[in-house]
C-alpha cells in the first residue's frame, strides 16, 4: 500500500513542481517586462499555446472561468494569464502569481493520507513552514464534497501558499499555489480560488438518450423516452431485437439502487470495497487489486496495460425491464430484467459493464 501512495504522490509532485522554476521565470520576466504592449500580445499568445484551456464569462463580471481539461475555477477578470503554463495568471500588481499546480488521483487513500504524505515528500526538498494537523471538510462550487488542507513553504526567497483539494468522489487531488517574494502575502489568498472549483468529471449522464455498440456485436438504444431496442446482431438489426424500458442511475444513486436490489444481495460495505479496489487504475473488463502494479511497472519499466482513471460519480446502474421479443417479424410477449453495473471511462469514451444476470463484461462504445 506504501508503495503505491507513493507512486501517486510522486506524479502529482513532477506536475506541480516540474513547472515550477520556469514558472518563477515566467513571474519575474512578467514583473520585469510586461508592459501595455505586451499585455496585448500575451492575450494573443494565450489562446495559441493553451489549446486545452478555455476562458468563459462567470456569472460575476468581476470574475473569468478558466477550464483545464477536466477542472474549471475561477479568477479575477483582471488577472494576465501566463502564455505556455496553462491555469496560471499573474495578479494586476505583478506581485504574486497563481497556479493550478497539479492534478493527481487520490486512489485508495484518504484525504488525510495523500495530504500527509505530500506534507512528507516536500519537506524533503523544500522549506516546509505550515501546515495543518487535519484536512478541513470544504463544498465546491458544484457542490462536490471535498477536504482542503494548507501548506506553505519557501523555496530560492519564494513563498509557496499551496491549498491541496481532495475530491474522493471524484478520485481526484488538486493543487493550487499562489506564489510571491518571500517578506510578503499573496494580494489574494488561494483559498479563495480553490472553493470556486467544479468538476466536468461524472458530471451528467452518458448514457441515457443515446445508442451503443456493444462488444459481443450487439447493439441497443437507449431512447429519450425510457424505452430501449436491443438487436442481437448489429449488423442485422431488424431480424432480432427486444424491447422495454430501462433505468439510468450513476454515483451514489447507482449505489443506493444496487443496494436497494435486495434479491442481488450487494451491500454498501461490498460496493466500496469493489471501488477502492479499482481506485488506483482500472483495466477493462473489471480490474483486480493487484492490476495498479501491472499497469504501472513491469521488469523492464514498461506496460503495455493501461489503468484508467475511475471514481464514484461514473460508476453506473443500468437496468432493462424488457417486455417485447420481436424474432423475424413476429412478435412475442416476455418478461425479464437485466442489470448492468460497472463505469464510464472518459478517456476512452467508453462504458465496461458487467452483466449481473450473466457474470461477464461488454464494451460499449457510443454509435456517433
Amino acid at each position: 500500500m506504501k508503495r503505491i501512495l507513493t507512486i501517486i504522490t510522486a506524479l502529482l509532485i513532477a506536475v506541480s513542481f516540474t513547472g515550477c522554476n520556469i514558472f518563477k521565470t515566467a513571474v519575474k520576466e512578467a514583473v520585469e517586462e510586461l508592459s501595455e504592449k505586451a499585455k496585448e500580445s500575451r492575450t494573443a499568445e494565450v489562446s495559441e499555446n493553451l489549446r486545452t484551456t478555455e476562458y468563459t464569462n462567470s456569472e460575476s463580471d468581476s470574475n473569468k472561468i478558466c477550464t483545464v481539461g477536466d477542472i474549471s475555477f475561477e479568477v479575477p477578470a483582471d488577472w494576465n494569464a501566463v502564455s505556455e503554463l496553462e491555469g496560471s495568471f499573474i495578479s494586476p500588481d505583478k506581485k504574486t502569481a497563481y497556479q493550478l499546480q497539479g492534478e493527481s488521483m487520490l486512489g485508495s487513500f484518504t484525504p488525510k493520507e495523500f495530504y500527509d504524505e505530500l506534507v512528507s515528500s516536500y519537506s524533503d526538498s523544500y522549506n516546509v513552514i505550515y501546515t495543518e494537523d487535519d484536512v478541513t471538510p470544504i463544498t465546491s462550487a458544484d457542490g462536490t464534497k471535498c477536504f482542503v488542507g494548507r501548506i506553505k513553504m519557501t523555496n530560492n526567497n519564494i513563498l509557496f501558499n499551496i491549498d491541496v483539494l481532495a475530491a474522493p468522489n471524484k478520485n481526484t487531488v488538486l493543487t493550487f499555489a499562489a506564489q510571491c517574494t518571500e517578506n510578503n502575502e499573496p494580494d489574494t489568498d488561494i483559498r479563495e480560488i480553490t472553493k470556486t472549483v467544479s468538476f466536468n468529471i461524472g458530471a451528467e449522464d452518458t448514457a441515457s438518450g443515446r445508442n451503443f455498440k456493444i462488444s459481443n456485436g450487439t447493439e441497443i438504444h437507449l431512447n429519450d423516452d425510457g424505452s430501449f431496442k436491443y438487436f442481437k446482431n448489429s449488423d442485422d438489426a431488424d431480424s432480432s431485437y427486444f424491447e422495454g424500458n430501462y433505468e439510468v442511475y450513476y454515483g451514489q444513486a447507482a449505489f443506493d439502487k444496487l443496494v436497494s436490489m435486495s434479491e442481488y444481495g450487494l451491500t454498501e460495505e461490498e460496493l466500496e470495497n469493489i471501488l477502492s479496489a479499482n481506485m488506483n487504475g482500472y483495466s477493462v473488463g473489471g480490474s483486480h487489486p493487484m492490476d495498479y502494479l501491472e499497469n504501472s511497472e513491469t521488469a523492464d519499466g514498461v506496460s503495455d496495460k493501461k489503468g484508467y482513471r475511475i471514481c464514484k460519480d461514473t460508476f453506473y446502474t443500468i437496468i432493462m425491464h424488457t417486455n417485447v421479443l420481436v424474432e423475424n417479424g413476429e412478435v412475442s410477449d416476455i418478461d425479464g430484467t437485466a442489470l448492468y453495473m460497472g463505469y464510464y471511462l472518459p478517456e476512452i469514451e467508453e462504458f465496461d459493464l458487467l452483466s449481473v444476470n450473466t457474470y461477464t463484461y461488454t464494451q460499449w462504445t457510443e454509435i456517433q
